[in-house]
């Protein structure tokens, strides 16, 4: 009886060990760069105006977005600049409750624009909310 004992609480142990994801490291992120968004917070604002500066002037530049779930999980957008155009990634795979979603595109640099307090990019299945300031 010990020993089934032992044995169920061995899986037991074993079963709420693996089951347990890692969670979301936002320091990580913050310290990588990243322009971050959370629920009350945001961090590395000006990486933003810097991506769209540099979009402007013709120049290379690359930029990660972090938009926070309300349970705190990342989605990702990746924006990358070579001169011609915006590779645009759109990565939600670390999202626990969404559908896990991975796309890439190749958008105009005029379709990522900054208005009032927002950042947006135009892709085809529409226009995106990247960033909100308020």
């Amino acid at each position: 009886m010990k020993r089934l004992k032992f044995i169920f609480i061995m899986f037991l142990i074993l079963s709420l060990t693996s089951c347990k994801s890692a969670s979301y490291n936002m320091e990580s992120d913050i310290n990588k760069g990243y322009a971050v968004s959370g629920i009350s917070n945001k961090h590395n604002v000006e990486k933003l105006d810097e991506f769209l500066f540099k979009v402007d002037q013709g120049e290379s530049s690359d930029l990660t977005i972090v938009q926070l779930t309300k349970e705190g999980d990342p989605i990702y957008f990746s924006l990358s600049y070579s001169g011609d155009f915006i590779m645009y990634k759109y990565d939600n795979s670390k999202d626990k409750y969404g559908k896990s979603d991975m796309t890439e595109e190749k958008v105009n640099k005029s379709d990522f624009y900054k208005n009032e307090n927002r950042y947006y990019i135009k892709t085809s299945e529409g226009e995106v909310v990247l960033f909100d300031l308020e």
